[in-house]
């Protein structure tokens, strides 16, 4: 049994290593590698593709199959039909390569880190990521809404704000006492850790300063350079919707406390402008694995003026965001399989001991234990898929 678990073994890794091979003046390979996991059950399965020749690309695929009242390891190779070898043809039909398999484990890593798009920290890209969904806020997170429950009725709709669109804008108009901040909350595709946020307002936006404002050009009018606000404000730059804000970013877990980022942008800050005005780092809620983020933007500011000159900073009756995005570190985009473990389990045909016998390991991310008169053995390798590595350095 040792001998042919070690065979098939090292049968798998050949090809493992081979995975990604791409011809000279072939078109690239879109998933060398792709690894299917049973989820702590028998047995994961690998699809392997690389090109063997100027005109023939292969997928090669291991996995088991059921018969009678046992596994067998199945090998079968197709012709791919087009390059990302979604279509194929039958080049050698399923072929049993191993029997009375117990188990069948493959991890995919890359640099130690999971290449199936589980979160681990550090092993995600940094990027800018915008909202594509509102959330609804449930009544279990009540900590959400300070200081009175009455802010419930604070909730701005979010739409314009998470639409990518630097044209269209979310907000809702606030009143004072308890109501006296909008609230906004989002949802991502997937959980991230969000290390910043940047929003735009819509006092810097251009003319047209009417029910709405209007986006008119990146340039903005405003601020015309740093330093204290008064000598530089422009009119009606800030006159009829919210220049800046306070705000303070909760991360929403599926913890009943939520963890809490609190920032202000002052409304005495100078060189307000641009697409994305208000940037900041959220040091409070950067190691907080979530999708949903409430936002809630107080003090929100506009400008008076008198005959076209800057008089005084006022409260405003409206909470306004042009668009939100958050940078993190991501895992939509898993990285390439690189290194791959395979791990086999094979038992005897028949009985042999005189008494049960316990056996137990750890194989893959699977723990297996048994308790009879079989006999088993395994084998294991961990095989770098060479022609990604070299790809990745």
């Amino acid at each position: 049994m040792s001998q042919t678990a070690r065979a098939v073994v090292k049968m798998i890794a050949r090809d493992v290593r081979m995975a990604g091979y791409q011809d000279f003046n072939a078109t690239s390979i879109a998933e060398a590698v792709k690894i299917t996991d049973s989820s702590g059950t028998c047995c994961d399965r690998i699809d392997i593709v690389y090109d063997k020749s100027s005109s023939e690309r292969i997928k090669i695929s291991y996995y088991t199959q059921q018969y009678n009242n046992r596994y067998r390891l199945i090998k079968k190779i197709d012709k791919c039909t087009n390059t990302d070898c979604s279509s194929t043809s039958t080049l050698e039909s399923p072929q049993p390569i191993a029997d009375y398999v117990e188990d069948f484990q493959l991890v995919g890593t890359n640099s130690g880190c999971p290449t199936d798009g589980t979160p681990i920290a550090g092993c995600g890209t940094y990027k800018w990521v915008s909202p594509k969904k509102p959330w609804d806020l449930p009544d279990k997170y009540p900590s959400l809404f300070h200081p009175s429950e009455e802010n419930r009725n604070s909730k701005c709709s979010v739409g314009g704000a998470i639409d990518g669109d630097l044209n269209t804008y979310a907000g809702c108009g606030i009143a004072s006492g308890y109501l006296d901040e909008g609230i906004f909350s989002f949802q991502l595709d997937k959980p991230m850790r969000v290390t910043k946020i940047r929003m735009g307002s819509t006092g810097t936006w251009g003319s047209n300063y009417g029910s709405a404002p209007k986006y008119t050009s990146k340039s903005h009018i405003g601020l015309t350079g740093c330093g204290s606000v008064s000598p530089k404000i422009k009119y009606p730059y800030g006159q009829h919707h919210p220049f800046s804000f306070n705000f303070l970013i909760e991360a929403v877990n599926d913890k009943p406390s939520c963890n809490r980022c609190y920032t202000a942008y002052p409304y005495d800050r100078g060189c307000i402008h641009g697409d994305f005005p208000m940037e900041q780092p959220t040091s409070g809620i950067s190691q907080v694995l979530t999708d949903r983020f409430v936002l809630r933007a107080s003090n929100n500011r506009v400008i008076g003026y008198h005959n076209g000159d800057y008089r005084q900073t006022e409260p405003s009756q409206r909470a306004e965001i042009s668009e939100i995005e958050v940078y993190g570190e991501s895992y939509d985009t898993p990285p390439p399989t690189i290194e791959v473990e395979i791990g086999l389990l094979l038992r005897s045909p028949n009985q042999h001991d005189s008494k049960n016998k316990s056996f137990s390991m750890n194989m893959g991310n699977r723990d297996y234990a048994s308790n009879d008169k079989y006999m088993r053995d395994s084998f294991s390798t961990s095989v770098i898929v060479r022609n990604l590595y070299y790809a990745n350095q």
